[in-house]
Parts: structure tokens; C-alpha cells; sequence
């Protein structure tokens, strides 16, 4: 019997400490998830996107590069089935709701 694939999950975000505690914190194997792939920033994250094509990707919306909203839309396009979480320490609604126009599936505060 063949093992399932797990589910591929990227995470991007400019401060190493949630891309570190999310990776850790998180028991992605009981899920049947994986993290293939962190990155510090929107562009690296879409380099990241285009060679390891995950499931889900899990980023923050401002970063320097390439913001959250930018690599969303970028996402969608090349891969419509991708579920995207919006990760931010704003409060803003028009971040939140940018995101799900996008098709985001969440929009996550994080506290600082």
C-alpha cells in the first residue's frame, strides 16, 4: 500500500521568529503536512512557490520585495487550487478583505 502524499505547505515571512515558530510550533506530520519551503520575503517566496508548487502557503501581507497581496495574486493564477492564509499585524479590514477577494481561504492576526 502506497503511503499518502503529504500535503506541501510554504510559509513566508520577513521576521524569522514566526517563520521559526510556525515550522516548529505546529505538528505538520499529524496533519499530513509538510513545510517544504520558508522564506524572508514575497519574491523568495514565489521562487520557492514555482519549484516545490504547495498546497497551501501561508504568508504575511507586508514584506519587502514582494508583499502577501502581490504573491497571492501571483499564486492564484498559476495554481487556483492553492489555499492561501494571510497572515498580519494589522488590524486594517481592507488587507483582510483584499485577501479573500483573492480567494485567500483565512486572514490570521498575529500579535507582536
Amino acid at each position: 500500500m502506497l503511503e499518502t502524499e503529504k500535503m506541501k505547505v510554504l510559509i513566508a515571512d520577513d521576521e524569522s521568529i514566526v517563520r521559526k515558530g510556525l515550522r516548529t510550533t505546529v505538528a505538520w506530520d499529524r496533519f499530513g503536512m509538510e513545510v517544504v519551503a520558508d522564506s524572508p520575503n514575497g519574491q523568495a517566496a514565489w521562487e520557492a512557490f514555482m519549484e516545490h508548487r504547495p498546497q497551501v502557503v501561508i504568508t504575511d501581507i507586508v514584506m519587502p520585495e514582494m508583499d502577501g497581496i502581490e504573491l497571492s495574486r501571483r499564486v492564484k493564477e498559476a495554481a487556483p487550487e492553492t489555499r492561501i492564509i494571510l497572515l498580519s499585524c494589522h488590524r486594517d479590514f481592507e488587507y483582510a478583505q483584499e485577501g479573500m477577494r483573492l480567494g485567500a481561504s483565512a486572514y490570521l492576526f498575529k500579535n507582536a
